[in-house]
């Protein structure tokens, strides 16, 4: 590597140390994990997700792309590991969840995602950063991934989630 190249990446290097270290200093990790997410977006009748939005929330719906015309999203999220900052497991070490979430505009105007509600399966994590999780009484996810015999073609994920509330509130999906 010539010394040119060897003192710009150090000046970048050290320009980055510098940049970040005043926000590393104000902020405090409290856990760090591996998830695999996936959403579906869905449309619902207005008037029956109204009932779900605080007042002044209205409902924020896309007007084109992927998510077009999407006022509810399910999102199921497998958090495969959870660490504490010292890297050790977090309580039980994984947890799985599932909850809605409606893209809304706020009393100020401002486009944020709404939780309107969950189902967890670390009861733990209930009711959650939002306060409105569940705790699961029953709860099953199974995912498999596999890639062609032959090395083309895609590769095919099956995912199976079963979560349920004592309520009789419940995820299940295939």
């Amino acid at each position: 590597m010539s010394t040119a190249r060897r003192y710009v990446m150090g000046v970048c290097a050290a320009a980055c140390a510098l940049m970040f270290a005043g926000s590393a200093a104000a902020q405090t990790v409290v856990e760090s994990s591996n998830e695999v997410r996936f959403q579906f977006d869905f449309k619902v009748p207005v008037a029956a997700l109204a009932a779900y939005l605080p007042q002044g929330f209205t409902s924020d719906v896309a007007t084109q792309g992927p998510a077009k015309d999407c006022n509810l999203r399910v999102v199921f999220i497998d958090r495969v590991t959870i660490n504490k900052p010292d890297s050790t497991p977090m309580g039980k070490g994984t947890s799985q969840y599932v909850y809605l979430v409606a893209p809304v505009k706020s009393p100020s105007g401002e486009s944020v995602q709404l939780v309107i509600g969950g189902i967890t399966a670390d009861a733990a994590d209930a009711p959650g950063p939002f306060g409105n999780y569940l705790p699961s009484t029953t709860h099953s996810v199974k995912r498999s991934t596999a890639s062609p015999a032959n090395g083309t073609g895609p590769m095919i994920e099956t995912q199976d989630w079963s979560l349920a509330a004592a309520s009789g509130e419940h995820f299940t999906l295939h």
